[in-house]
Formats: structure tokens, C-alpha cells, sequence
């Protein structure tokens, strides 16, 4: 059994993040995996899949530990079938659709066999209803989750608005480095849409309960209501949903990016 990881890395205009996937050979190292380019003016290029080996990717997305997000029983060989099949299918780069995050999101379900647990929201990229099942539990490298839900389902407005809706589901989750966080969620369910990297909006009657730093964000929620600042900007939360403002976490991230 292999760990899968999300690495991210905030672009360097501040706003949005690269993202890269590694597969875990059980000590925090193991190879990425991440689609190069992250500007309007890659777009037509040829689609390149990087592959390195460390704790952190080559483009240093996972440089802070990354979040775990699953475990493959997928070998080396299927792999590489995977992501010559995938480039046979995606052969140009473009900003909004074929991109590292669209490439990163379906090599994460393919690895996992669809049973994977991701918590951040696309910037842009196109996907065709990639559904995902939170039924797992995992404790690798400072961090543990057990998650059970029904089933999820990401795809698109447009090509710059990615939505993804679900139904009732419950977590607990604690982290001791990289970040240090606490905190157990449980829902009815809910929709959520964001304009790329700029602003977004939930909707999800909600009792979140949760204290720390995971994923470059300092967040606080009790019973639903909370906020969190960081990596991701700025969101503000209640029981019935939240409201975001990646836009705002700009600045943050321009200072990030002088530290890599």
C-alpha cells in the first residue's frame, strides 16, 4: 500500500497554486508527478508530465509537507501506462483546461480508484464529473484522517468556474507537522462554485469544528462558524455555508514565493 500526496506551490503572480502528486514510498519520499506550464502564454504547448524523487517536487510544490490524501495499490508500470494514456488525451497545455491541476485531480482518482479526500477547490481546469467517495482512513507522516461520506462530484460551470456538489458526510482529522491542527466536520451536504482564483462561494448546512494550520491556512471554526486566512486567502464561514476570497491571499504568497 502507497500513500498518495498533493503538493501545492502559489504561482508566481501570487494568485492560484501549482499542484503536483506523489506517490509515496512510505518514509515521505516517493516520486511527483505535476504537468508543467502555469501561464496564459504556455497555451498550445506541448503538455510535459515532470517526474522527480524527494520530499518535495521538482517545481518545490509539497515543499511544506503536502497533504495525504489517500492511499494506491497501483504499480509502476500502471503508472506509466496512466500518464502516457493521459497525455495521448491531453497534448496541449492551456491555463483553464488542461492543466496541472485537472491532471492532478484525475491521476489522484485513478490512483485511489475514486476513494480520495481532497479539500481545496480548483482555480481552473476542466473535468468531466469526476466523482470521488470519502470512505477511508489513513495516519502517515504527522498526518491522520478518517472520513465517511457520500459521494462527490467536481466539474465545471466553464472552463473558469469549477463547481462541485455532495451529500451528507462526517471527518475527524489531526495534523502534527508539517502544520499543526485539530478538528472534526460534519454536514448535510452542499454546492460550491468559484470564479478561478478570485472570489467563491459554499453552500452547506454545517457543524465544522477545528483549530490549527493545514495547507498553508490558519483556520478556526466552532459549530460552523469560523474563518480562515492564508495560502488561499480569506474565508469567512457560518452554518449554512461560507464565502472566499482567494484574490486576497496574494500578498502572502508573493512573500512565500521569495522563500522558495
Amino acid at each position: 500500500m502507497r500513500h498518495v500526496r498533493l503538493g501545492r506551490k502559489p504561482i508566481s503572480v501570487g494568485v492560484g497554486h501549482h499542484w503536483a502528486v506523489q506517490v509515496d514510498d512510505g518514509d515521505g519520499r516517493g516520486y511527483w508527478y505535476e504537468v508543467l506550464g502555469a501561464a496564459k502564454d504556455e497555451k498550445g504547448t506541448n503538455n510535459d508530465i515532470r517526474k522527480s524523487y524527494g520530499r518535495q517536487a521538482a517545481s518545490t510544490a509539497g515543499a511544506l509537507g503536502g497533504e495525504v490524501v489517500g492511499k494506491s495499490e497501483k504499480t509502476d508500470s500502471e503508472i506509466k501506462d496512466f500518464l502516457d494514456e493521459w497525455l495521448e488525451d491531453n497534448p496541449t497545455y492551456d491555463l483553464y483546461t488542461t492543466n496541472c491541476q485537472k491532471f492532478a485531480v484525475e491521476f489522484i482518482s485513478w490512483l485511489t480508484d475514486g476513494n480520495y479526500r481532497l479539500i481545496h477547490s480548483l482555480d481552473a481546469g476542466t473535468l468531466a464529473d469526476e466523482k470521488s467517495y470519502n470512505k477511508l482512513a489513513v495516519a502517515h507522516d504527522g498526518h491522520a484522517f478518517a472520513a465517511i461520506g457520500t459521494e462527490k462530484v467536481r466539474g465545471q460551470l466553464a472552463g473558469a468556474l469549477p463547481a462541485s456538489y455532495w451529500g451528507p458526510r462526517a471527518e475527524a482529522e489531526a495534523i502534527a507537522g508539517p502544520g499543526l491542527y485539530a478538528g472534526a466536520n460534519a454536514s448535510l451536504g452542499g454546492i460550491e462554485t468559484n470564479y478561478g482564483n478570485v472570489v467563491g462561494a459554499r453552500v452547506e448546512p454545517n457543524l465544522n469544528t477545528g483549530v490549527g494550520v493545514r495547507g498553508g491556512n490558519v483556520e478556526a471554526h466552532v459549530l460552523g462558524f469560523g474563518a480562515k486566512v492564508g495560502t488561499d486567502g480569506v474565508e469567512i464561514a457560518t452554518p449554512i455555508g461560507a464565502v472566499n476570497a482567494p484574490f486576497l491571499g496574494a500578498p502572502i504568497n508573493w512573500v512565500g514565493n521569495l522563500f522558495r
